[in-house]
């Protein structure tokens, strides 16, 4: 799954130096790899603070439909 913080950052690298957002990313996760962003950095607007997860990763206690999937 996406790191919405470090794709966000990519982005923001890639207009600096004119590399690839793509690039820029895969840059990122492998300077962060040894101080990884926490989940909820990692599921940026899709964390749930009810649930404590991010939203597009199912979880264990969700009946079909809850989290917006189809039933």
């Amino acid at each position: 799954m996406t790191c919405e913080k470090c794709w966000s950052d990519a982005y923001m690298r890639s207009r600096w130096t004119g590399h690839s957002q793509a690039e820029e990313y895969k840059n990122l996760l492998n300077n962060r790899k040894d101080s990884p962003c926490t989940p909820e950095q990692q599921a940026g607007d899709y964390w749930d603070n009810e649930k404590q997860c991010d939203k597009r990763e199912p979880y264990k206690g969700d009946k079909p439909g809850e989290r917006g999937d189809k039933p």
